[in-house]
């Protein structure tokens, strides 16, 4: 990943804005002297704990089969009856 793309992600984490895949796991692959190269201690340790979050994130995504939001299946407006059971 190049190093703008550190830095998105890093600013990313601080709005506390989900962590693409990638991201995720190259932050998570930096240690805490890499880490502020991009900001502050108290920055950094932020983005460590966000890492951490979307980490938890990811696998209860990856656990309860949920699917992207960029899916078909979620191009329907939400109604009070969907997604539990289709009209068809």
């Amino acid at each position: 990943m190049a190093k703008i793309d550190i830095e998105r992600a890093f600013a990313k984490c601080l709005e506390k804005s989900p962590l693409l895949r990638e991201e995720l796991e190259e932050l998570n692959d930096m240690a805490a002297t890499e880490l502020m190269e991009y900001g502050t201690v108290a920055e950094s340790a932020w983005v460590r704990q966000w890492v951490r979050h979307e980490t938890y994130r990811w696998r209860a995504q990856d656990v309860s089969g949920a699917r992207d939001p960029g899916d078909a299946a979620f191009a329907k407006p939400p109604t009070s009856t969907y997604p539990y059971y289709d009209e068809n």
